[in-house]
């Protein structure tokens, strides 16, 4: 056998790897974003969250949320839900730290807002739990560029 043969065979067998690797990425990465999301949300507010389906397409830059539920202290009341939340991202604006929002459309939003008394709301407890975090955390350095998200318009 040619040794050029050898080597291609080699290269082919290495990109075919790459391509499964690529593709089961691509096809389980609403999964990771969901478990990262259900894992990041109760840390942050301290309360319960819940989300049926994330679908990510990542040519196109559409993601959609399907029936978020954020509750209450108690958690058999809600505070935040909705059915469904679409966002169209222009593809490839975050590799430069900028993300441009071209699209946004949320489905049947429901916020349950309560005056507790009246310096305290039913939210107060997030947003204590949002400035302590805050608080303890290391001021970002300067010389790093921080990220934006711009919303496009159309007139």
């Amino acid at each position: 056998m040619h040794p050029l043969s050898r080597r291609l065979k080699r290269w082919l067998i290495v990109l075919a790897a790459l391509l499964v690797v690529g593709i089961a990425f691509v096809w389980s990465l609403p999964e990771i974003v969901k478990w990262q999301a259900l894992k990041q949300i109760p840390a942050i507010t301290g309360r319960a969250a819940s989300i049926e389906d994330i679908d990510i397409n990542l040519f196109t830059g559409r993601v959609a949320i399907k029936k978020f539920r954020l509750a209450e202290a108690d958690p058999a009341q809600t505070f935040v839900e909705f059915e469904r939340l679409d966002v169209r991202v222009v593809p490839w604006s975050g590799v430069f730290g900028n993300v441009r929002v071209s699209e946004l459309r949320l489905t049947a939003p429901s916020v349950n807002l309560v005056r507790l008394t009246p310096t305290e709301f039913n939210f107060s407890d997030i947003l204590r739990k949002l400035a302590t975090a805050k608080e303890g955390e290391p001021a970002p350095p300067a010389a790093r560029p921080q990220g934006q998200v711009a919303l496009d318009h159309r007139p």
